[in-house]
């Protein structure tokens, strides 16, 4: 799985990196969909801290993103601006 992290680059999330990434992810969702600033922030760290286990994607390397997560420093607000423009 490519994973981009916005302002930061890709990273290819394989094995057992996935499950937990994807589980951490929807609870980084629904912070966001309840607007939990403090959740948000703590699973936001988490979702990182897991992406960056994985190997990062070279600059010149063209690969489509799998999934798009925020940022370190993007706020709740912002995140829920984004999903708002683009839900899935």
């Amino acid at each position: 799985m490519i994973v981009r992290v916005m302002g930061e680059g890709q990273y290819r999330v394989d094995g057992g990196l996935v499950s937990r990434f994807e589980e951490t992810d929807q609870h980084l969702l629904a912070a966001v969909h309840r607007g939990d600033d403090a959740a948000y922030h703590m699973h936001l760290r988490e979702v990182l801290d897991l992406v960056r286990q994985g190997v990062s994607v070279p600059i010149g390397e063209l690969v489509s993103s799998d999934l798009i997560v925020p940022g370190s420093d993007m706020t709740l607000r912002d995140a829920r601006r984004i999903l708002e423009e683009h839900p899935e």
